[in-house]
């Protein structure tokens, strides 16, 4: 970070915690309802510091489960170009699941035990990380039924390995991730291939996870 500012080499603590703080805000302003439009007004019209915002507002997202990460996803698409915007998600993604895990992982099994009566039905499912935690935590992603941070905190609670769950997991939900970067990255035109194919991506998407979710719950009763 110092060397971009050379002159001033304090000057990136202070911002980063304007952007941290801002983050708090936007939060504190519009709690579980924030849209496109409330980050973006939020978003420094400067890059990096537009990065860091985005990769914070990652990390908000893990302490609010009903806040849709497709809103980031879709910011960052408008934000940035095609090659900054989905590396930009994929990291924030990470950030996101990996403080949702570990929030789990140390909670002595609290976390995920309250969550797993709540998704009850895929408690089965669930109890078959010990056998293959990869493959696991890569369909609970595919379906998408469960938010990102529940997962995390189930997942973590149940002390899948680290590296499986977070490479099964950016894998799992890449599609998704890919197809609604491009929604925002082209959505200022929506005639464009590029618009037209990301909706019907996630459409198919949709409609995989609709055909996959029974499957999962079948796999789920097989002892």
């Amino acid at each position: 970070m110092g060397k971009i500012y050379h002159s001033k080499p304090k000057l990136n603590y202070w911002l980063f915690l304007f952007v941290i703080g801002t983050g708090v805000l936007l939060y504190y302003l519009y709690g579980d309802d924030i849209t496109i439009r409330d980050i973006l007004t939020f978003t420094p019209s400067n890059s990096y510091l537009a990065g860091l915002f985005i990769l914070a507002m990652f990390l908000f997202k893990s302490v609010s489960v009903f806040f849709s990460i497709g809103v980031i996803y879709m910011v960052s698409g408008i934000v940035f170009p095609d090659y900054i915007a989905i590396p930009l998600n994929i990291v924030g993604t990470g950030i996101g699941m990996t403080y949702s895990y570990y929030i789990g992982y140390f909670s002595m099994g609290e976390g995920g035990n309250y969550y797993l009566q709540k998704y009850d039905k895929l408690d089965g499912i669930f109890n078959k990380v010990a056998v293959n935690g990869w493959f696991t935590t890569f369909i609970i992603r595919v379906i998408g039924i469960i938010p990102h941070d529940i997962v995390g905190i189930i997942l973590g609670s149940l002390k899948v390995p680290y590296i499986k769950y977070i490479t099964a997991s950016i894998i799992g939900v890449s599609p998704i991730l890919i197809a609604t970067t491009v929604i925002g990255i082209s959505i200022s035109n929506p005639n464009s291939k590029e618009f037209l194919y990301a909706v019907i991506g996630r459409l198919i998407i949709a409609l995989m996870a609709t055909i996959l979710y029974p499957l999962v719950l079948k796999m789920s009763k097989i002892k």
